[in-house]
Order: structure tokens, then sequence, then C-alpha cells
């Protein structure tokens, strides 16, 4: 604001008017005009002129009206121009900031030097700092439009810059980044305001290799499958479209997964195999880096049905087997359950058939005892590993060896004579897998326990017992026989008199 007063003939003025220049030169503006009823006691026209700029020269001419009419005709007479300067201030806050280059590392601005206010500007001061779009995803304008705020403070450049540094560079930047800038002027006054914030962002790149791939467990996954996911990536400043993920086993990478997500199952895997898996992103400026590379196996499951168990030897009433060791799909294996039942005339197990456990152990051979002799037998193996219990493994046929007849039944003394008796009996209940061929009777007189054999061959189940003596005792007992030998004895235990 500047001041000034001017002295004229107030007994022959009625008013002054105040004229001004732009300062520094430029055309004249009325600034004030003040009649005589204004003036001061001291009879002087004064009048104060402001929304001037500090740190100028200005020139002002007070044009009085007169009362009289001189010779000339004109009613007004000039005084001499004032000429003042005002005081220097600090520099007027620059424009904002422009850009001048960028790439995917580095920012280049620019901007023209600001008034100086009176004093030569000095230097500058930068600051920049982190800046976010209101929109996410989206990067700064080429003209440092706006819709962003700052993404944590500001952060003043260490050195000053020198009044002839109008551009700046910013490196060691993130690809895609969006960044605030402004600057302010230094003169002898003082630091002047911050010019407004200009945001720009660097130039986009591929994406960010994924991080933290990992594996997890879903309720639905099953043995052979594996579900993997990933964190996002920084985009770096194109948004992604697409995930790579590759599986390796042997040989090179292949293609699992193309898509979106950042989870996905991949199946066909062997439970228990080890896998090596990587992902990358895509944008579209291209792919990025892969991920660290993932080690893991298929998830565990029960072991794979067991072969057929094998005949090892086999035996009236027991039979030695092995078996082949199935795939453990991926966990400890533990034991395996010996499944057996009878077979009868069945060429194969069927819906009824009923297996019984006979044995358990961690071995992969075992006997089987308590078995009869001459019969067929359905055999399977049912593996256990620390997941839980295999299928029912494939059914091996198997028949132990046959053995001598059991005993005949029912031996009983049909009638006797003075020197003959007749007996009846009936075959044994069991063969043990032999053909009766006949039969061999025992006759054990008490007397003397002499003893006399009598075979009687085919399938009989009667005989008369001839050549006794009369008046004598005698015990009689019975063998099934078959190609293998004779049987066990049936006895008559009630001794028969003749």
């Amino acid at each position: 604001m500047g001041v000034v007063a001017l002295q004229v003939f107030p007994e022959s003025t009625d008013s002054c008017r105040f004229v001004c220049d732009g300062g520094n030169g430029g055309s004249y503006r009325n600034v004030a005009t003040v009649t005589r009823e204004q003036m001061s006691k001291e009879g002087k026209y004064h009048c104060e002129i402001s929304e001037l700029l500090p740190g100028r020269e200005y020139r002002v001419l007070a044009i009085a009206r007169t009362r009289f009419k001189p010779c000339h005709g004109a009613q007004t007479m000039f005084d001499t121009k004032a000429v003042f300067r005002t005081k220097a201030a600090v520099p007027t806050a620059p424009d904002k900031v422009v850009l001048s280059s960028r790439n995917r590392t580095s920012l280049k601005i620019r901007w023209v030097a600001p008034d100086g206010c009176g004093s030569g500007i000095q230097g500058y001061d930068l600051a920049w700092c982190k800046a976010l779009h209101e929109e996410a995803g989206e990067a700064a304008g080429e003209d440092g439009s706006g819709g962003y705020k700052e993404d944590g403070e500001w952060e003043e450049v260490k050195e000053t810059l020198s009044a002839k540094d109008t551009s700046w560079q910013l490196k060691k930047l993130a690809p895609g980044q969006n960044y605030g800038f402004r600057v302010r002027a230094i003169n002898t006054e003082g630091k002047g305001r911050w010019s407004p914030a200009a945001f720009y962002s660097t130039a986009a790149s591929v994406p960010s290799a994924p991080e933290n791939i990992r594996t997890v467990t879903l309720a639905d996954d099953m043995a052979g499958k594996l579900t993997l996911e990933w964190d996002t990536p920084s985009n770096n400043g194109a948004a992604i479209y697409a995930y790579v993920l590759e599986q390796q086993h042997t040989g090179a990478f292949d293609v699992v997964y193309n898509g979106p997500d950042t989870r996905f199952t991949v199946g066909g895997l062997r439970a228990g195999t080890m896998y090596k898996f990587r992902v990358k992103a895509s944008n579209n400026i291209g792919a990025g880096e892969y991920s660290a590379v993932l080690e893991a196996a298929g998830i565990s499951a029960v072991p794979a049905a067991c072969d057929a168990p094998v005949l090892v030897k086999a035996k009236p009433t027991a039979l030695s087997l092995k078996w082949s060791e199935p795939d453990c799909r991926g966990a400890e294996m533990r034991a395996y359950k010996l499944m057996l039942a009878e077979a009868g005339l069945d060429s194969g197990p069927t819906k009824k058939t009923k297996f019984n456990k006979v044995w358990q152990g961690s071995d992969r051979t075992c006997e089987v005892a308590g078995l009869s002799p001459g019969l067929r037998y359905f055999v399977r193996v049912i593996a256990v590993n620390a997941v839980g219990d295999s299928e029912p493994g494939a059914v091996a046929t198997l028949e132990t060896t046959a053995d001598v007849p059991a005993a005949p039944q029912g031996l009983v003394l049909v009638s006797k004579g003075h020197l003959s008796a007749k007996v009846r009996w009936k075959g044994p209940n069991v063969t043990n897998g032999s053909v009766i061929t006949g039969y061999r009777i025992e006759l054990e007189a008490t007397a003397d326990a002499s003893v006399r054999t009598i075979n009687v061959s085919g399938q009989v189940s009667e005989f008369e017992i001839l050549d006794l003596l009369p008046e004598r005792a005698y015990v009689v007992r019975i063998r099934a026989v078959s190609k293998l030998g004779a049987g066990k004895l049936k006895e008559y235990k009630n001794p028969c008199a003749c």
C-alpha cells in the first residue's frame, strides 16, 4: 500500500484526482478522487493506493480541478508527479511444476521462475511425496491434474537448488507409481509459498514377481490334487489381467493354469510325489518375473489296492502267502490285513461272500493256520497307511492240500451170531479233500488183546465180520481210507459178545 499527499492552492481548487501506473512502467489508472471537503487539516489532498506489488517502482500523478477558468480555457492544473518504490517481499509461489520427461524409474520436472518481489531469487526448495489416486489403479495425468492425495508426508530435498536450477529429476522410483511435487523460491526476504502440488506417474512396467506362493487346504481337496495360492504383486502401473502357473515333475515346466485368479487347484498329481511350481503375472506391458519355486507333494491318501497274494506253500490246515507292496500314496505304510472267505463251489467272490480278517501285521508274508484240508478259499489284502485303509485288493483263489479222511460216524452193532457180527456206520462228515476208497475195520479180542484187521473196499456202510469165536468179547474200530492213507478211528466202545 502507498500514501500520496499533494498540496495545491486550496483556495482555488475543488478536487484532486490521483492516477498511478502499473509499476515499473505501464499505463495509468485512476486510483482516487479527493474533494475539497476531504482535504487534511494541513490543506493537502491525500490518498492511499492499495493492491500494489512488492519491490516495484510506481509513478503517481495528481490532477487538481481549479475554480477559475484560465485564459486558454482549461480548468485543471498538473503538479509534479511522485515516484516511489514498494518494499521487497518473499517471492511469489511458482506455477505448478510440469513434467519434462519420465521412464519406469525416474521423473524429471521443470518450472518457471516466479516474481522475486523486489529481491533477486537465490534458490529453490523442492519437496516430493508418494501419491494415491482416488480411483485406484489410475495413473497421474500428464498435466499433473488433480484427483490425487498424498500417501504419507512430504519429503523435502536436502540440498537447496540454485536460482539457475529450474528442473530436477527424482530417481530410483518404482514403475507405474504416482508421485507429487511442489517447489518454492527463496530470496533475501525469505522463503515464498509452495507452488500448487502437481502429480505425475512413472512409466508402467511388467508386474513384479508374485510372492508367498503356498499350498492351502480346502475341504473338498482329494488325493491327486493340490491347491496353491499366491499374493497379488505390484502391477507397476498397468492392471494385471492373468497369472501363469507352471508345474514341473521331470523335465521342463508345463503351464497348468492361465487366468485372473490367485488360487488354483492342480489335479492329476501322484499323492506323495514331489512337484515344483512357479507363477508369473502379466499386464498389457508384458509378463513379469517368475515367483520363487515352491516344492510340494500331492495330497497323501490311503494306499493303492494290493495285488492278489501269491501262494508260497499250501498245507492241509494252513496257507503260506506273500504279496507285493502297493503305492503308499504319500503316507507311511503301517500294516496289512489279510481277509479270507471260504470259496465253496463259487468261481469268484460275490456280493454275499463274507470276508473275515484272519491276520494283521507289518510284514508282507504270513501263514494262515486253522484251515480245513482240501478246501478252496478266497484271499485278499487290505493295506493300511497313516491316512487309512486301502480298498480291498485283488482276490486270489487258493486251496489247502487234502488230508486223510475224518473218522466215520455212527458205528453200531446191527446183529450178531455164534461166529459172526454185523456192524453199520456212516461216512465221515469231512473227507478233508480225499476220495474215500474203502474202510479199515480193526477187531480187538478183549481176552488176549489180539487185533485183527479187515480191509473193506468201496464206499460201503455195512459189513458182516466172520470167523469169530463163540462166547468171546470184541472191540470194533473203523477208519475211512483214501489214497493218502487211513483216517482217524471210530470205536464201538461197548464190547460185543458172540
